[in-house]
């Protein structure tokens, strides 16, 4: 069987010169060099499969330590030989960063080229693809297809960051296109001091309006009615339309961050008329009608987020604001407008991931009213939006046929229901194929934490899509470790998707068992359920070892390096150096479930808690029991006032629910 192999392999397999080859990534992750290099190079003697990745790593190392010219070197000695495979991609790569440093842009835009040209793209390649961009445009030749990159980083992503460096490129760009865009992503980052200069910058020249425009949207100088009756001369068409967008997107949000209501209806109001499609057009209405709901002026709230949904419903956040409406419309006198809401909702965007909370507060609406059939009619909507969503855990907790298994959160109390998925059985793949050199470098890396298991995955693109091998190949990826991975990639091919929704076998790729046979042997010293361990995984870092928050919360389990050193010193079976290295998947999963664990015992066996310990701190958690400990366990969930942290428990829950539906233990 599959998961017989996969333990022999992930966990127990030996590769000649393994031990020298982690070696050389220790020395190299304590930034001693020389001790890299060699031990790299005595792994790179013993023919095998780590041979060539260990060749790459010892350039890389010369690199690290200031030999840029040995590096490139070595770097062109490997890729010049016969041998090809999946490090080649790699040493590509690491070859661009090297020429870089020697302003040798076009040569590694050259290596760039040749190590990502390929579909679809995994989360983790994006630093290289941003690095390959920045190299493109220093070449003249190819400068339109690194500006190409930091447009569409500005216009899809929602991650502020990489935004804001995106539009710091663009705004390098002497394309009045690019620059346009550059002010388009600091408008959207909120960064309208440096937005504006480039509105001024690109302004058509005919306008003659420079002092009145560089005036019209400063937070310090809000626009009179007169002036932004002048919007109307703004070009609507022509060459001048795009400008005219964005400063209209620059009004429109600006004067939402300084609370000038009118100022930014009338920018909307323009916004609607001229460009109804455009992102900034729904995003800066999302911004006004935020700032109604804020200042309690309900009808104008839902007149804009209704006006959202009928602009444009493909965009990103029109199920949000219908979903917006909703809540405004909920604890009403009249339960018909809230119920009206929820199926404008279904109706419009019937794959929304919102579906299940709103339907969910129907059903608590209708119960509240006294109608039980309708509540349940409710729940069984909210119940149908499938495995991973809280609602419809919740939902299937609180219907009378009482199908699926009690979720162990708080003893008996049935928060959560687990929910029956269509049997699949646990894919399976022939021994001679799991014995290969590829399968066994995958295992070996992703069992380490080391970014070369995701260089080596790659060769199995081709196989991920139509191939019949692809479901166990997904699985051993999961596995393995490299799970986010092949969660972008089953998203990229649609695979495991039809009409009715994702089959069992893309739900387990979404919901892997990821380091599962660590994880089992973790779970089993510390009398915990793996599949709750694997729940927190998933929230924390997707089962990412390299993952550091912004906060400083490492590795697969995300701890804090302080509550890292206290576990070491606390729990006596903890090696002093287990804290030491929180990227290594196994002392985090090690070091993570055994703080669940004590938070669990804190918390007296109440998962809920254990888990707003676990993200919020056993004080916070218990200040929170003192205030709200008596009310049944879903309203303490909901009044937990730290956002991130009431999401979190729902979350993990959510997860734990997911995993106990699709595996049943097994």
């Amino acid at each position: 069987m599959f998961a017989a192999i996969a333990a022999t392999l992930l966990w127990g397999a030996s590769l000649p010169g393994a031990d020298a080859y982690l070696a050389g990534h220790e020395a190299e992750r304590a930034g001693r060099y020389a001790e890299a290099i060699q031990a790299y190079a005595s792994c790179a003697e013993r023919p095998g499969p780590l041979a060539a990745y260990a060749r790459v790593k010892s350039a890389f190392c010369r690199a690290a330590s200031g030999d840029y010219d040995g590096a490139i070197a070595a770097y062109r000695t490997l890729l010049g030989g016969s041998a090809d495979g999946p490090w080649v991609r790699m040493a590509h790569a690491y070859l661009a960063g090297a020429l870089i440093t020697r302003k040798a842009y076009d040569d590694a835009a050259k290596e760039y080229a040749a190590a990502l040209d390929f579909q679809p793209k995994p989360w983790w390649i994006q630093s290289h693809d941003r690095a390959a961009a920045g190299v493109f445009i220093e070449c003249p030749a190819m400068r339109d297809k690194g500006y190409d990159f930091f447009r569409s980083v500005v216009t899809t992503t929602r991650l502020r960051t990489p935004r804001l460096e995106a539009a710091e490129q663009l705004a390098k760009s002497q394309v009045a296109a690019d620059i346009l865009v550059a002010a388009q992503g600091f408008i959207k980052t909120g960064e309208y001091k440096l937005a504006l200069p480039l509105l001024l910058q690109t302004a058509p020249a005919s306008s003659g309006w420079m002092a009145w425009l560089a005036g019209l949207g400063s937070k310090l100088k809000p626009p009179a009615e007169g002036e932004l009756a002048r919007i109307a001369a703004l070009p609507k068409d022509g060459e001048s339309a795009a400008w005219t967008r964005e400063w209209l997107y620059y009004v429109a949000r600006s004067q939402a961050a300084a609370d000038n209501l009118p100022a930014t209806q009338a920018a909307c109001t323009c916004l609607v008329q001229r460009f109804p499609k455009a992102d900034e057009t729904c995003d800066a209405i999302w911004a006004l009608a935020g700032r109604f709901a804020k200042a309690e002026k309900k009808a104008q709230a839902v007149e804009w987020y209704k006006r959202l949904d009928e602009t444009n419903a493909e965009h990103s956040r029109a199920d949000d604001a219908l979903f917006a409406v909703m809540e405004l419309q909920r604890g009403g006198k009249d339960i018909h407008m809230y119920v009206m809401a929820c199926q404008r909702l279904a109706e419009r965007h019937p794959y929304s991931a919102l579906l299940g909370k709103a339907w969910y507060g129907v059903g608590l609406a209708h119960e509240k009213n006294g109608d039980a059939k309708a509540a349940a009619d409710a729940f069984a909507e909210a119940a149908k939006q499938g495995p991973g969503d809280f609602y419809a855990h919740r939902a299937l907790a609180r219907l009378s046929n009482k199908d699926g298994r009690i979720v162990p959160v708080a003893g008996a109390v049935p928060l959560l229901r687990t929910m029956a998925v269509p049997a699949e059985p646990l894919p399976t793949l022939e021994p001679i194929v799991m014995e290969s050199p590829r399968f066994r470098r995958i295992a070996f890396f992703a069992e380490h934490g080391l970014e070369e298991a995701e260089w080596e995955a790659l060769a199995l693109l081709p196989l991920l899509d139509k191939d019949p091998a692809a479901p166990a190949l997904y699985a051993m990826l999961g596995n393995a470790g490299i799970a986010y991975s092949a969660m972008n990639i089953a998203e990229a091919n649609k695979w495991g998707e039809d009409g009715a929704g994702k089959s069992t076998a893309r739900l387990r790729i979404l919901y892997p068992r990821a380091y599962w046979e660590r994880v089992r042997s973790i779970a089993e010293a510390d009398n915990i359920d793996p599949y709750l361990i694997l729940a927190v995984a998933r929230q924390e870092s997707t089962f990412r070892p390299a993952l550091t928050s912004f906060a400083g919360a490492a590795g697969v389990m995300q701890l804090m390096p302080a509550t890292a050193k206290y576990l070491a010193k606390a729990e006596s079976d903890f090696e002093p150096e287990i804290a030491s290295n929180l990227v290594d998947p196994v002392y985090s999963l090690r070091m993570g479930a055994r703080y669940l664990k004590r938070m669990i015992e804190r918390s007296d066996g109440n998962v809920a808690y254990a888990l707003a310990s676990y993200n919020a701190g056993p004080g916070n958690c218990s200040k929170w029991r003192k205030q709200f400990g008596n009310a049944p366990l879903e309203s303490f969930i909901e009044s937990i006032p730290f956002t991130e942290t009431r999401e979190y428990v729902k979350t993990v829950l959510a997860n734990y629910a997911a995993y106990l539906s699709l595996y049943d233990s097994r």
